[in-house]
Order: structure tokens, then sequence, then C-alpha cells
């Protein structure tokens, strides 16, 4: 999806730019193309990060349809001080996932999302995607995802793993991984 992948370049600019020239990019980008509130949801947080090196880490991604979860999660990590971008189809969060290193991910209950990112990671990266959580109606978590966040989402356990993931307390964070040689 182009909207993503323009979304992402983005994101990237953060880190080799200046702040006038990303706020310069950012008005000259095709990125009013994306829907309203992702818009909105992007530019605040690429704002937040430029503008603050301290939260250039607390970075969340947010891949879930349901509307309700999504904007619960959304608040709860704002209010923890993240820069959170959040998307409703997996293609768009694969995309996401495999752009950059997120501090912390809430993913939709998608097993086919989960294995096709973490079969691409395990070819490309030496670095392995923490704090990758599934919000499900399920109690158990699945394979490939680091814990669990029940639906309907619970303010007190997702603030805990915002908490625990922002202070390093995770102890999935960044994991090293095997990278295959060729």
């Amino acid at each position: 999806c182009k909207e993503v992948t323009d979304a992402s370049t983005q994101l990237d600019l953060i880190y080799s730019r200046s702040r006038q020239e990303f706020v310069d990019a950012a008005r000259a980008s095709e990125i009013s193309r994306l829907h309203n509130e992702d818009v909105h949801s992007l530019r605040s947080s690429m704002t937040s990060l430029s503008s603050n090196s301290n939260n250039a880490k607390k970075t969340c991604l947010i891949v879930e349809q349901d509307a309700d979860a999504c904007r619960s999660l959304k608040r709860l990590a704002k209010a923890h001080g993240y820069s959170v971008v959040s998307v409703t189809t997996a293609e768009d969060g694969i995309r996401l996932l495999k752009l950059r290193m997120w501090l912390v991910c809430f993913i939709d209950n998608n097993p086919n999302l989960i294995v096709t990112f973490r079969d691409w990671e395990h070819k490309t990266r030496s670095i392995k995607q923490g704090n990758v959580y599934v919000i499900s109606d399920t109690s158990h978590p699945l394979n490939g995802f680091d814990g669990l966040l029940s639906k309907p989402v619970s303010a007190a356990k997702a603030s805990q793993i915002l908490e625990d993931c922002e202070v390093g307390k995770s102890e999935t964070t960044f994991n090293i991984v095997s990278v295959p040689t060729r």
C-alpha cells in the first residue's frame, strides 16, 4: 500500500533530518491522501518524535480493527508519553513492523500477520522485535507474541505493559536472534 510506504518513509525522516527539514518534507509529501484519522495520528507522532528526543524511543504501534479498543489503547499510550501510530489492516501492520523497531506493539488476533512478520524478521534482522502483544478474546497468547491483552481492553493491564516497556522491565525487548548465513 503506497500510503503506508509513504508514511513509513516519513517516520524514517525523523532520524535523518532536523525538525525544520522534517516539517518541510511532511508538508510537501503525499500524506494528505491518507485517511484523516491516520494523518492526524501520523503527524502528531512524527512531530512528537522530532521535537522531543526523550520520546524518540517511546513508540507504540497499534494494529487493531476494533475502533473502541484502538481508541482506548491510543489514549493510554499517549498518556504514558508514547508516540502512537495505528492502522487497521494486517498489510499495513506488517509494513510498519518491518520499517522500524517499536518499543511496544499491540496487534489484533491475526496469526497470519505475526507469522509473516516473524518469518521475514528471521531472514532479515539481527535484532528481534520485542514487546509484541496480541489483543484477543482468547485467554492464551499465540506463538510469536510476547503477551496477551484480553478484550475488552483493560486499562490497568495496558498501562502496566506500557510502563514495563518504558523502563525496560520487559524481558523480551529487542532480543538478539540468529541471522542465516548465505
